[in-house]
């Protein structure tokens, strides 16, 4: 028979819309984008504030996702340390009994109230350009990123990068010179002009699809994975609660 706790607990997960939601700076949104992108591929529902809609009430919608969100993940730095945004998103979450989980990207210290949660050390991973000196104390509490990530999300996030990964950008210059050939044949006195302009469209659209296709940085397939590992940990805990 089923308690009122665990009614309580299937309740809640009842209302939860998104996986995780990211806290973050936004001078780190290129730490940040790709990450959500491939994990939106498996399905992952990931909250960040990009994807408000023009028009939408910016407090609201922050609001909501945080209610509707089942971890909340702060990359936490001297940016995100300065940031108003990420102080309230994480008081709130707080608020909302949420689970919390800092990844530490650069040295600057914790504070409350994250400095009594357990982070996980990313700064070995990323490069962060910091500003300027750090206020004495120790990102303590934390454990190394390699430690933390579960290997099966790990393989999970190599397979959706794979998924990910765009089709061989060679067709669009082989189709360029085939159609090139055929308007030169077919209109030899403008020959030598179609040729050309048609073939370095084609180099162009190579050039575009070999930049589209460019691999993802360690750093990122490293934070999606962690991000991933949290995402499951979160609801291995939850799971038990459901049992009746």
């Amino acid at each position: 028979m089923a308690t009122e706790d665990s009614i309580a607990v299937t309740h809640s997960l009842l209302m939860i819309e998104y996986d995780a939601f990211i806290s973050y700076s936004r001078r780190d949104e290129a730490l940040v984008q790709p990450v959500v992108k491939l994990l939106s591929v498996s399905n992952r529902k990931i909250f960040w504030d990009a994807q408000i809609a023009p028009g939408d009430r910016w407090k609201e919608s922050i609001a909501e996702a945080l209610a509707g969100s089942r971890t909340v993940i702060v990359i936490w730095c001297c940016h995100a340390a300065k940031s108003k945004y990420v102080e309230t998103e994480v008081q709130t979450a707080l608020g909302r009994d949420k689970t919390v989980v800092p990844v530490l990207i650069c040295p600057y210290p914790l504070h409350e109230p994250l400095d009594g949660i357990q982070g996980v050390d990313f700064r070995d991973v990323t490069k962060h350009s910091c500003l300027g000196d750090h206020p004495p104390g120790s990102a303590s509490r934390s454990i190394a990123a390699r430690a933390f990530e579960d290997p099966d999300a790990i393989s999970a996030v190599q397979m959706w990068l794979r998924i990910a990964k765009p089709k061989s950008a060679a067709k669009p210059i082989a189709t360029a010179a085939v159609i090139a050939v055929t308007l030169t044949l077919a209109l030899p006195f403008i020959a030598p002009f179609t040729f050309l302009s048609v073939f370095l469209v084609g180099i162009g659209m190579w050039a575009t699809g070999r930049l589209s296709g460019a691999p993802m940085s360690r750093e990122s397939l490293r934070l999606a994975g962690i991000i991933e590992t949290a995402i499951r940990r979160t609801e291995r805990r939850s799971s038990p609660h459901l049992a009746t």
